[in-house]
């Protein structure tokens, strides 16, 4: 029954999807009358369709009967489904079937032709593998033959070059460089892989090393020997060996190395204390002790680096076959090579050992203290001593050398600079104690200049030391700029020339700038054997300069402030009404000029104790002098004829106190123009004729003389400084600092408005001088 059961389901399968092909060529409702009749069959068309458990359900429900014609109705259409489908592809399936018969054909064609194929391969195979096989067999057997040749060759060369290195190592006959060179050959024998176990090389490998050992001690006992002789010969020979060894390098260092543990040793021991003695020594024996130690130090330095030099001598001197370069590239290619190397350790052992010294606190510290100088020295002469450089050392780096000597003393230098320093600020701090007003004497500033002098002639020949001891003195120089510069740094707006030798304030001014001057006098003075003074007291010297220009500049101002206001007293001045002094034929006003002359020359020039520092001062008042004299003439209310008459012994007495106070000074009066000249063309201008002022020949400026010739028509015309309403002091200080287009402003404004005062009035006349001022002012304004 299962059996039965699984048939039906296969064939109503079958049918079921014969005939649901079918229905997609059927019109709709035959395809809705066929879906109905499959859908008995959608049992059978269930993927999970089990025949066993199908037929066990029919059976229990009682429908076998029916569902057996069910599958007996479905068997016959598939039956008639297939027919159907034969008939109508007729053609197409007897097309397939030849087509299949001819593939098959062409595939036993093409498998008798690969199995032909593979009888090929496989005798080809045969004919190759064999040859080959003896090939490989015999180039194996060649190749162990020449391995063997190979090994027997290189056996025979070691044992060669075995009895040449005996030869060349007889006790009777050394032969060091050719041993060497023996040696290096025998060395790739010795350390090759391929030769052990061999007997031969085996027995002498001991051997071979034993000698290596005695040719490097012979070769080191040779360079040893050669660098302290400074013997070139005997250095190359060693510098073969080493190079034959393949030890260059190494050996050449190692020879650096001693000499360098030479020098550090000496350099522990002549800078350290004498055991057990540190504190008990005295100083001065101390100092004997460490400075016959110094010398010889300096002595063994100049001598080690002189070695060195030998030894970068042999170096540079000889090449290498091989690398073709010199021994020294080899060795330290760097710029300098070996000199440069252990000139640089030397100095950062040195410099370490100064270190020490200067973070120390016993007397050695003392030591260096006081004698710096002199080490400083002897290092410097030192270095003259040394030998020429090597040819191949360039000007840069033996100046850089030099500087790391001198770098490598800086520790101790510290210390000394320290107490420069505090020797340098000690007198300026008792010149200048606390709250004191005291101004310093003469012989104070002279020991300080010889302090600074002092202090900076210890460090001549020794560039940087010396620079350090000048920027001391710089700074030295400064603290005192500073400290003389609180001294009278209230007083100076409040100076007045009046009181003569009782005048303090000026009396302390003077003596200030003396001191200052004396002070940058006797340090130039002691610098004159330099060609130039150097850059740090320059600018030292440049503070003390504006310190003194500072005092003078105070001084020369009250000086022009209170003789400007005795000359301004002309205005105030009664000169019709003054009595006849027959042993004064000057006004009264000029007397007291020319006291405040007196006491000027007396209070400040003559105590000056350098007038050269005041020249520039004293010219520049000079000529401010003359031209507000003139000016303030020129600015008087009137000056009539009898004014005239007392004006010209009043010019004469006030250009004798000039001459006096130009000659207090050096200087001569008529060296000052224009304002000389100018002064001096006012007797002219008193008696000249104003009524063509525009062609007038006097040495005034333009301005100046309309000025003047307000002065000569003050009954009809307001002046410029009337028009201004100025005092006289203010004009007269106005007209000193203005530019002449401004002056020349002031008078066309006055005659301007003289004019439109005339024009207004019932006069209508202008006065006789005005054509001539216009026309001057008119032609000097369009000049302008």
């Amino acid at each position: 029954m299962s059996g039965v059961g699984a048939v039906s389901a296969s064939a109503v399968a079958e049918v079921g999807h014969a005939e649901i092909e079918a229905t997609e060529h059927a019109n709709g409702s035959e395809h809705a009358g066929e879906a109905k009749e499959l859908s008995d069959y959608t049992t059978y068309f269930e993927t999970d369709f089990d025949p066993g458990r199908f037929a066990t359900t029919i059976i229990t429900s009682g429908l076998v009967t029916d569902q057996l014609d069910k599958v007996r109705a479905g068997i016959t259409r598939v039956q008639q489904q297939l027919r159907e489908q034969v008939s109508s592809h007729h053609e197409d399936l007897l097309t397939q079937a030849t087509g299949i018969q001819r593939l098959e054909d062409v595939l036993g064609m093409v498998t008798g032709q690969v199995d032909t194929l593979t009888k090929g391969i496989d005798s080809l195979k045969q004919k190759i593998t064999v040859p080959y096989n003896n090939i490989a067999k015999q180039t194996r057997l060649l190749a162990r033959m020449q391995e063997a040749r190979e090994l027997l060759r290189r056996a025979r060369h070691y044992r060669a070059l075995s009895n040449k290195l005996r030869q060349q190592t007889k006790e009777d006959g050394f032969e060091l460089k050719k041993a060497a060179q023996t040696l290096h050959q025998l060395e790739t024998f010795v350390d090759d892989p391929a030769l052990k176990g061999i007997e031969i090389v085996e027995r002498e490998r001991s051997w071979v090393y034993e000698v290596r050992k005695r040719v490097v001690t012979e070769a080191r006992d040779v360079i040893r020997t050669g660098v302290t002789q400074k013997n070139p010969s005997t250095i190359a020979t060693a510098l073969q060996v080493f190079h034959n060894l393949s030890t260059l390098s190494a050996e050449v260092h190692s020879v650096l190395e001693e000499q360098l543990d030479i020098v550090n040793n000496r350099f522990d021991s002549s800078l350290s204390l004498p055991s057990g003695e540190s504190s008990q020594m005295q100083l001065s024996t101390l100092q004997n002790t460490i400075w016959a130690n110094l010398e010889s130090m300096l002595a063994l330095l100049r001598q080690q680096l002189a070695r060195i030099r030998a030894l970068h001598h042999a170096l540079a001197k000889q090449r290498s076959q091989l690398h073709h370069v010199t021994y020294l590239q080899l060795v330290q290619p760097t710029e300098g090579g070996v000199v440069r190397l252990f000139w640089q350790r030397a100095m950062e052992a040195l410099e370490a050992r100064m270190s020490q010294i200067r973070d120390a606190d016993n007397l050695l510290r003392k030591v260096f203290e006081v004698n710096y100088p002199r080490l400083a020295q002897s290092a410097q002469e030192m270095w003259r001593r040394l030998p020429s450089p090597p040819g191949d050392y360039s000007a840069e780096l033996l100046q850089d050398d030099e500087r790391l000597l001198m770098n490598a003393l800086v520790p101790c230098q510290q210390i000394y600079l320290t107490s420069s320093l505090a020797r340098l600020f000690d007198p300026v701090n008792l010149m200048f104690e606390q709250s004191s007003t005291k101004i310093p004497t003469e012989h104070e500033i002279s020991s300080f200049a010889r302090a600074v002098l002092d202090e900076v002639a210890v460090g001549r020949g020794v560039e940087s030391f010396q620079t350090s001891l000048l920027q001391n003195a710089q700074k030295a120089l400064s603290w005192f700029s500073t400290q003389i510069e609180t001294l009278c740094v209230n007083d100076l707006g409040s100076l007045k020339i009046a009181g003569g030798a009782s005048n303090l304030p000026v009396a302390r001014a003077v003596k200030l700038v003396n001191r200052v001057n004396q002070l940058r006098f006797e340090v130039s003075q002691g610098l004159a054997a330099q060609a130039s003074v150097p850059e740090p007291l320059v600018k030292a010297f440049t503070a003390l300069e504006t310190l003194s220009s500072t005092f003078l500049g105070a001084l020369f101002a009250a000086i022009r402030r209170d003789l400007f206001n005795d000359i301004i007293d002309i205005h105030g001045f009664d000169f019709l009404n003054e009595p006849v002094h027959d042993d004064s034929p000057y006004s009264s006003y000029m007397s007291v000029l020319e006291e405040d002359f007196h006491v000027v020359q007396e209070t400040v020039l003559k105590p000056l104790a350098f007038p050269s520092v005041a020249m520039e001062y004293v010219t520049a008042l000079l000529d401010d002098l003359m031209q507000y004299y003139v000016i303030n003439i020129c600015i008087m209310d009137t000056v009539s004829q009898d004014v005239k008459m007392k004006l010209v012994p009043d010019l004469t007495q006030f250009e004798v106190l000039l001459e006096s106070l130009a000659m207090a000074s050096g200087k001569q009066l008529k060296q000052i123009e224009p304002a000389y000249t100018q002064l001096r063309s006012t007797r002219n201008v008193f008696f000249m004729n104003l009524t063509n002022l525009s062609t007038a020949d006097v040495a005034w400026s333009p301005s100046l003389l309309l000025h003047y010739t307000f002065t000569q028509v003050s009954d009809v015309m307001d002046s410029p400084r009337l028009c201004e309403g100025s005092t006289h002091s203010e004009y007269a200080n106005w007209y000193l600092e203005a530019s002449e287009e401004d002056r020349l402003a002031a008078c066309a404004l006055a005659l301007k408005r003289y004019s439109q005062k005339a024009s207004a009035s019932s006069v209508g006349e202008y006065h006789t001088l005005y054509p001539s001022m216009l026309a001057l002012s008119k032609k000097t304004v369009h000049e302008t």
